[in-house]
């Protein structure tokens, strides 16, 4: 692939397959295409897809379930923010775009998305209504999804975060919330529904 930054990547079997993203540095451009890196060889190669292709974009979360590629939300080129999912059939190199139920996460780019068991859970993110600090869950049997009734004290509103699952608990650590740069550990225990530093 070409240079690129805020794409998505997951591990599928022994192949990472890298979505999307921007070249703002240079010729301004944002991608929806699809690139496999084999892990064992190191070898590259370009996905063709067929199905409902995402429209180009960057900083969009990607969660792997199986053979499954989920990705949710982003934002163009234009700055348009989206809150669209997304599924990469990786048996079949085939484009989903699932119909969900529930109360829909507001647009967002530069969230995080964490896997537990069958749940996606996504976390923060910005948009043009700023930061944000609410955490969402999809199902993605039933493809329902649900904004978690949470304990504790709720994390300060971020987005460029990293959040890495630990057994049943999601680290989220640093981001940023307008021009403050964050360096603080928050946990969400996904058994509990409870957040503590």
């Amino acid at each position: 692939p070409g240079p690129r930054e805020n794409h998505a990547s997951v591990v599928i079997q022994d192949k990472m397959y890298v979505f999307g993203g921007w070249d703002a540095a240079s010729i301004k451009e944002t991608y929806n295409d699809v690139h496999t890196l084999d892990i064992a060889s190191k070898t590259w190669e370009k996905v063709i897809t067929q199905g409902m292709t995402p429209t180009p974009r960057a900083g969009m979360s990607g969660v792997a379930d199986d053979s499954k590629a989920y990705y949710f939300g982003g934002v163009d080129k234009s700055g348009t923010f989206s809150d669209d999912l997304y599924m990469l059939d990786t048996r079949t190199n085939m484009w989903y775009k699932p119909s969900t139920a529930g109360s829909l996460p507001a647009v967002r780019a530069d969230h995080t998305a964490n896997l537990v068991g069958e749940k996606m859970y996504v976390f923060g993110g910005q948009s043009d209504a700023g930061e944000h600090a609410d955490l969402w869950a999809l199902d993605l049997n039933a493809l329902t999804w649900v904004k978690p009734a949470v304990q504790g004290e709720k994390p300060a509103a971020r987005s460029g975060h990293t959040a890495s699952l630990v057994g049943a608990k999601i680290f989220v650590i640093g981001g940023i919330a307008g021009d403050t740069t964050r360096n603080d550990v928050e946990v969400f225990d996904t058994a509990t529904s409870t957040w503590s530093k």
